[in-house]
C-alpha cells in the first residue's frame, strides 16, 4: 500500500509540475515580477508560446491553442501561438510547447525563422505626386506606404491594423502639403523655384516583436531654409502600439552622459565648439530635460541590429546650419542602460 501511495505522489508531483511548468520568462521582462500592477505601455515584445497572454506558459495554452485550431475559439495572441514562426498556426506548434513544458526542448529555436517572415513580409512603397509642364516643374511630393503580406497581417493583426493607420497619416499629410502647395504656385509664378516635399521609408529593424521604420525627407516651399524631416518610427508587432525610447532603455537618467560619450567619438569637438560656452554634455542634459518635461514628445529615433541611433535635427542641440547629428549607441557598448531583452 505504502508503495502504491509514492508512485501515486511521484505522479501527482511530476503532473504538477508540468502543468503549472512556467518559462523563466520575468528575467527578461522590462518590469519587476513582483509589481501588482503591471504597465502595459512596458510590455513590447512577445513571450512566444504563452498563447493566452497570462506571461505564464502551462496547460491553459496548450488548451486555448487546440481550441483554436478546431475554431472553438477565434481569440488568441497569434504571434505568441506561431511558436515555430512558420506563418501557420497548427499541431505542430502545440506539440512544440508541449515538449517546452515537459522540458524535452530548452527554447524555441525556430524564432529566426519568425523574424525572417516578419521582415520579408514588410514591403515600402513610394508614391509621387506632381505638379508640371511641359518646360517646368512647379511641385513634387512623394511620401511613403507600407505594404504587408497577408502572413503578416493574420498572425499580427494589431500591427497591420497601426500600419493601415500609419499609411493613413502618411496620405493625408501629403494631401495637406498639396493643399499648401497649390495655394502658393504664386510665389512659383514669380520665382520660378520648385517646391518639393520629399519622403522616404526604410525599414530599420524587424523581428517577431518590433519593427522600426527610418524616415528621411525634406520639405521646401521657398525662402532660404530647407526644412529636414528625419524621424524614427519604432512599432510593437504584439500591441501595434508606437514605441518610446524609454520602452526600450531601462536607464533613461544615463543618455545625456552616454550620447556625449558617443557623439564625441564621432564627431571629435565639432559640438563643444560650436556651443562655446557650455560643454556638449551640458546641451545634453538641456535637451534631455526638455523630453523629460514633456516639452518634446521624445527623442527621434530607431532601432538597428546593433542597437539604436538617435537622431538630432538641426538647432536641437546646435545652429540650424551645423545639420543634422546621429548617434548609434551598441548594445554590447553600453549593455547596462538597455533592458536585457535587446541584449541579443
Amino acid at each position: 500500500m505504502t508503495r502504491i501511495w509514492c508512485c501515486i505522489l511521484s505522479a501527482m508531483i511530476v503532473a504538477l509540475s508540468v502543468l503549472t511548468a512556467t518559462a523563466d520568462i520575468y528575467d527578461d521582462l522590462p518590469f519587476d515580477d513582483d509589481s501588482v500592477v503591471i504597465d502595459e505601455d512596458l510590455i513590447i515584445f512577445n513571450i512566444i508560446g504563452d498563447v493566452n497572454s497570462d506571461y505564464n506558459i502551462n496547460m491553459m495554452d496548450v488548451t486555448d491553442l487546440q481550441k483554436f485550431i478546431v475554431r472553438l475559439i477565434t481569440i488568441i495572441d497569434r504571434p505568441c501561438a506561431d511558436v515555430d514562426g512558420n506563418g501557420k498556426i497548427n499541431m505542430v506548434d502545440v506539440t512544440l510547447i508541449q515538449k517546452y513544458m515537459a522540458q524535452l526542448i530548452e527554447d524555441f529555436s525556430a524564432v529566426s525563422l519568425g523574424n525572417d517572415l516578419v521582415r520579408s513580409g514588410i514591403s515600402i512603397i513610394n508614391n509621387k505626386i506632381e505638379l508640371c509642364s511641359d518646360s517646368e516643374d512647379y511641385y513634387t511630393i512623394t511620401y511613403p506606404e507600407v505594404s504587408l503580406s497577408d502572413e503578416i497581417k493574420e498572425i499580427y493583426p494589431d500591427f497591420a491594423v497601426a500600419m493601415t493607420k500609419f499609411n493613413t497619416e502618411y496620405y493625408d499629410s501629403a494631401m495637406s502639403c498639396k493643399d499648401d502647395f497649390d495655394k502658393n504656385l504664386g510665389y512659383f509664378e514669380e520665382n520660378k523655384d520648385p517646391f518639393y516635399c520629399t519622403r522616404s521609408l526604410e525599414l530599420s529593424y524587424a523581428d517577431r516583436d518590433i519593427v522600426s521604420f527610418f524616415h528621411d525627407g525634406t520639405y521646401y516651399i521657398g525662402g532660404s531654409h530647407v526644412l529636414p524631416m528625419t524621424y524614427g518610427y519604432t512599432f510593437s508587432t504584439h500591441t501595434g502600439r508606437k514605441l518610446k525610447l524609454s520602452n526600450v532603455v531601462a536607464d533613461m537618467d544615463a543618455m545625456p552622459k552616454v550620447l556625449c560619450e558617443v557623439m564625441d567619438e564621432k564627431y571629435p569637438n565639432i559640438l563643444t565648439k560650436l556651443h562655446k560656452n557650455e560643454t556638449l554634455l551640458t546641451t545634453l542634459k538641456g535637451f534631455h530635460s526638455k523630453v523629460e518635461s514633456g516639452k518634446y514628445s521624445d527623442y527621434i529615433w530607431c532601432m538597428n541590429d546593433d542597437g539604436v541611433t538617435i537622431i538630432f535635427l538641426p538647432r536641437y542641440i546646435a545652429p540650424y546650419e551645423s545639420g543634422t547629428f546621429t548617434a548609434e549607441i551598441k548594445y554590447e557598448d553600453y549593455p547596462e542602460i538597455f533592458y536585457s531583452s535587446y541584449l541579443k
